[in-house]
Order: C-alpha cells, then sequence, then structure tokens
C-alpha cells in the first residue's frame, strides 16, 4: 500500500466551485468547540468563552471568508462560518 500526498491525487478539487450555504440573518446558531490544533491562542481562548451558546445572526460579512455578528442577547460576537452551526 503506499501513501499518497495531496499532489497525488487522481482527481483535482477546484476550491472555487465549492458552495457554502450561508446561513440567514436571524438564524439560531450554535457556537462549536474550538480545536487547540486548528486555532491559536487567542482565537482558541475567544471561541472557548462562547463554546455551546447560542445566539441570533445579525449580521453576514462576504470577505474572503465567511464570518457571521451573533447576538446572544447579554453580548455580541464575530464568528467564521465554520465556527458555529445552525440549530
Amino acid at each position: 500500500m503506499v501513501q499518497l500526498d495531496i499532489f497525488s491525487l487522481d482527481e483535482k478539487v477546484d476550491i472555487e466551485e465549492q458552495e457554502v450555504m450561508l446561513l440567514e440573518e436571524d438564524q439560531k446558531v450554535q457556537v462549536l468547540p474550538p480545536d487547540m490544533l486548528k486555532h491559536n491562542c487567542e482565537d482558541y481562548y475567544y471561541l472557548k468563552d462562547f463554546e455551546n451558546e447560542r445566539g441570533f445572526i445579525i449580521c453576514t460579512h462576504q470577505g474572503e471568508k465567511i464570518s457571521y455578528s451573533v447576538d446572544f442577547g447579554n453580548r455580541q460576537g464575530m464568528f467564521y462560518h465554520e465556527e458555529v452551526k445552525a440549530v
């Protein structure tokens, strides 16, 4: 058995063609638990502070990465698309 690296794949994946399903404003979301391996220290503890909290999207930002402003009632936070899930 031979291990392939990402450059040896037979089928090329075009990242530009992958579409992300945007969450809508007023959509209820939950903040996902952070991963120490994926996040730097500041991001990890920011996400840890909001971990598993539920709130409503109040604004969508479409820049280099899709992000959302989320209202939790007593405070607000900003999160990338992959850091929240719809509930």
